[in-house]
């Protein structure tokens, strides 16, 4: 990926996750300033990644909107509707 098109890249580095191991403890890494993003060769600045969070955050809320509209339970309470799966053991959910 090219320097300044919008797009992020994890760091080689650090994996994205902006530590590298010391002999003690993690330290930040020093080629991502500990951000774990790089936009080509340079340190993502707060901004991009700001703007990159706020995609996926859109992302994630379109797909759950979609999976509420198709009728698909989620969280807790999946495991708690009824499933034609049961069968001669009836409904177990492990509480």
């Amino acid at each position: 990926m090219t320097q300044g098109n919008g797009f992020l890249q994890p760091c080689e580095v650090c994996v994205g996750q902006g530590t590298t191991r010391g002999v003690f403890f993690d330290l930040d890494c020093t080629r991502c300033d500990g951000i774990g993003w790089l936009d080509g060769d340079q340190p993502a600045t707060a901004q991009q990644v700001g703007r990159l969070l706020s995609v996926a955050l859109q992302r994630t809320d379109l797909l759950e909107q979609a999976l509420i509209r198709r009728g698909h339970v989620l969280g807790p309470e999946r495991d708690y509707q009824d499933h034609p799966r049961d069968g001669v053991g009836g409904h177990r959910t492990g509480d």
